[in-house]
């Protein structure tokens, strides 16, 4: 079920400037800051060189990139951890984004800085390379992005050292937002630009401090970034695919309620009906505006899904959950919690899903 927000007011979303189906998205600020404990679940896989075409060879605007019923069947899970706590942040002291992930069975982070003008990714640990550090970095998004946009980020980084030896890689990246439109997946759509990056990396081995050895490698990536700074999706020039499912808001209804006053205070109520099957409503009221997350969690503690996060104007609102996960799948019977936070309020409540 799409998320639809309908309002009396307007919602204030983000980074949206334009959203019609015939009109050019802009991303006027950089909103992507993910809270530790988010879990998203991307699906990727290897796709014919036609379906990569279809992504990357036509500029300009009011595009479809339709990927649903592609062969997208490896499932990768993303967990963002507390920056505070995680292992080797000393050699990352900027980063405020962390991510955690299996990759083939090794445990890969990810160091990113988030700032309201750029987003830059600052290197990451793998425990089969391990730590990789980028130096004389530029951001690789600059905020506000638009359509025909261009802008170059340079870095290096060392892969290896050793007695008397080290290797450096030199890495160029040409970005230009060349296309939008809006992306659909799985019968879900969201509207998002096109920004391909062209890399060209330089290795340099050195022997004493000497140049020994150079090699020129380069390649090409699109990624399709939504109005809320989420990259939705990726395509490699080894024709390799990957969707932020989280990305499309397949999960709620979120409307206000139809009142004549302003709540005078911060307030989350009991979902009705519990126990619940298979949907379920949940109110809430906002004395002013705020940020907004509704989040859902299992007893354990593992974030199910979020069914609001988002800028929001004072009032009194209703969301509908119909008991998916953010990787659109039921999920089972039992407890679960769900939690909402503001900018200066937070409330936690439980509900139980019968089948």
């Amino acid at each position: 079920m799409h998320k639809l927000i309908t309002t009396i007011c307007t919602l204030a979303l983000v980074g949206v400037l334009a959203t019609s189906s015939n009109a050019q998205i802009s991303i006027s600020t950089n909103s992507f800051m993910p809270s530790p404990g988010t879990q998203t679940i991307s699906q990727s896989g290897l796709v014919s060189e036609a379906q990569y075409n279809s992504l990357t060879q036509t500029d300009g605007g009011n595009q479809t990139w339709d990927v649903t019923g592609w062969p997208l069947s490896m499932q990768v899970v993303l967990d963002y951890v507390d920056p505070a706590t995680a292992p080797f942040i000393d050699s990352f002291p900027s980063a405020n984004i962390v991510t955690e992930t299996d990759v083939i069975g090794t445990t890969v982070y990810t160091y990113t800085e988030s700032q309201p003008n750029s987003l830059t990714d600052l290197g990451n640990y793998s425990q089969f390379s391990g730590l990789t550090n980028y130096d004389s970095q530029t951001p690789d998004f600059l905020f506000p992005i638009d359509y025909a946009d261009e802008w170059t980020t340079v870095r290096e980084r060392t892969t290896m050292s050793g007695p008397g030896f080290e290797t450096i890689v030199f890495d160029t990246i040409f970005t230009s937002v060349d296309a939008w439109g809006t992306i659909v997946y799985g019968g879900l759509s969201v509207p998002a630009l096109r920004i391909s990056q062209h890399t060209r990396s330089s290795t340099v081995t050195y022997v004493s401090g000497v140049p020994a050895t150079t090699t020129v490698n380069e390649s090409d990536i699109a990624v399709f970034m939504t109005a809320d700074s989420r990259i939705a999706m990726s395509a490699v020039d080894d024709f390799s695919v990957t969707v932020d499912s989280s990305a499309f808001d397949s999960q709620t209804d979120v409307r206000e309620r139809d009142t004549n006053e302003l709540p005078t205070d911060f307030r989350l109520a009991q979902n009705y009906p519990n126990p619940f099957n298979p949907t379920t409503e949940i109110e809430f009221s906002l004395p002013q505006s705020s940020h907004v997350r509704l989040t859902v969690y299992n007893m354990l503690g593992r974030q199910i899904t979020t069914l609001v996060d988002q800028s929001m104007t004072a009032g009194s609102y209703t969301v509908d959950w119909d008991g998916t996960s953010d990787a659109g799948a039921k999920v089972a019977s039992g407890v679960y919690l769900y939690r909402l936070s503001t900018d200066t309020s937070s409330d936690t409540r439980k509900m139980v899903l019968l089948k």
